[in-house]
């Protein structure tokens, strides 16, 4: 992934250390209240420096987001690349992408400015994208079982991830409640009981 400036790639030192501190600066004051001058100070370099690489604050904010997403996304999927059976590898990716999200305030409580909103048009959902990210995330890994005859192909893919795109999103902005997420393996089995039979024929149900 390049930045939108196309000064290179993300792995720059300097780079880096700007994405890395406007993070911070969004997650601490917000997104609106976070100015360029704030960024440079928090990365410890010069505010031009930070205008060569994000010539408009709406870039700095989208390059966050979208390295943000990513990150998630390989957390995900290094924690099924395990994964024996389907029913593993879904269970324990909703498992993972709750707590990612979890992890990523940025991604679930982004908006509180104007700023931000042309930022998330980059983005899968335009204006909710982290459920575009999930549902587009789990709606393929579903349709490649259904095409290898793995699971039945008599339900909505799009429709069975959005449900639990938008469970995780919720649980990921008020984790308080019944649902174990604090305990991986409960957290596998709610999912198990409740939530695996979404992608069952009705008659095994």
């Amino acid at each position: 992934m390049t930045n939108d400036a196309g000064h290179g790639p993300e792995t720059d030192a300097t780079t880096r250390r700007i994405l890395d501190a406007a993070r911070d600066c969004f997650v601490e004051t917000g997104v609106r209240k976070t100015t360029m001058n704030a960024v440079a100070d928090r990365a410890g370099v010069g505010v031009a420096t930070v205008y060569r690489r994000f010539p408009q604050k709406p870039q700095l904010v989208r390059t966050v987001l979208f390295r943000e997403a990513t990150e998630l996304v390989n957390g995900v999927d290094a924690a099924i690349v395990g994964a024996k059976t389907f029913e593993d590898e879904l269970l324990t990716g909703f498992v993972a992408f709750t707590r990612e999200l979890m992890t990523r305030s940025l991604l679930h409580d982004m908006n509180d400015s104007d700023d931000v909103a042309e930022a998330l048009k980059a983005l899968p959902g335009h204006g909710t994208p982290i459920l575009g990210l999930g549902r587009a995330y789990l709606a393929d890994m579903i349709r490649k079982r259904q095409a290898n005859g793995e699971l039945d192909q008599d339900f909505d893919a799009d429709m069975v991830a959005e449900i639990y795109a938008r469970l995780a999103h919720s649980l990921a902005m008020i984790p308080e409640g019944v649902i174990p997420l604090e305990d991986p393996e409960k957290a596998s089995a709610f999912a198990q009981k409740y939530l695996l039979p979404l992608l069952r024929p009705i008659s095994e149900i």
